[in-house]
């Protein structure tokens, strides 16, 4: 797996393999593994404004 690299402030990178979301932060090595991620969000989390923000709106504690 090869994380694709962003631009974001707060996001390094991301993959998507069709049902899990891994997204590294700048400040941790941690791979977040997000299981059940649709499909669908993942062009609206790709094209947020504010990645960061749409993470901590759309993703955190919501796929585990």
């Amino acid at each position: 797996m090869t994380l694709i690299a962003v631009n974001s402030s707060a996001i390094a990178g991301v993959y998507f393999d069709g049902y899990t979301l891994y997204v590294q932060f700048h400040t941790s090595d941690i791979i977040y593994e997000h299981h059940g991620y649709p499909e669908s969000l993942f062009e609206d989390f790709m094209n947020a404004p504010s990645m960061g923000e749409f993470y901590n709106r759309h993703i955190r504690g919501k796929f585990q």
